[in-house]
């Protein structure tokens, strides 16, 4: 683990973040934003399996605080979840600490397997939206905590 207490990051939107916390689990990265949203990124061309799945949901479950989740994903490009990751994470044990995502994708097929997971999820207490850039996932995640 590595602490950022000093690294600001400045968007085109007007939004700043410091990062309190980055977390590198090798073939995906998790940072800890000061103003309550947890970005996981997964590095371009790489498939995310179940294992990786499941340490990512570890961390985060560790961090967690009993508060919802507000969470940024960013899919790289061509980055791919296998059937057992995707299981995971459309499952009641993977959605138990999220309650509002927004992902970043690069690819058409990404934005397919986000649009179906908002759609299975419609009927429960969890919003997912897509984004193609990081201001405005920010900017909505922003929005929806401060709702």
């Amino acid at each position: 683990m590595q602490n950022h207490k000093k690294l600001n990051k400045e968007l085109p939107s007007g939004n700043t973040h410091s990062v309190l916390e980055t977390h590198d689990l090798h073939s995906a990265t998790i940072e800890i934003w000061d103003n309550g949203i947890y970005y996981v990124h997964f590095l371009p061309e790489s498939e995310v399996g179940i294992e990786l799945a499941r340490k990512a949901f570890q961390l985060l479950k560790e961090k967690h605080q009993n508060t919802p989740m507000y969470i940024m994903i960013e899919m790289g490009k061509y980055t791919v979840l296998t059937k057992e990751a995707r299981e995971f994470a459309y499952s009641e044990e993977g959605l138990s600490l999220n309650r509002v995502s927004a992902i970043v994708v690069h690819s058409i097929a990404q934005r397919l397997m986000v649009n179906l997971m908002a759609e299975l999820k419609s009927n429960h207490a969890i919003k997912v939206k897509a984004f193609k850039n990081h201001e405005e996932a920010e900017e909505w995640l922003l929005n929806q905590k401060n709702a």
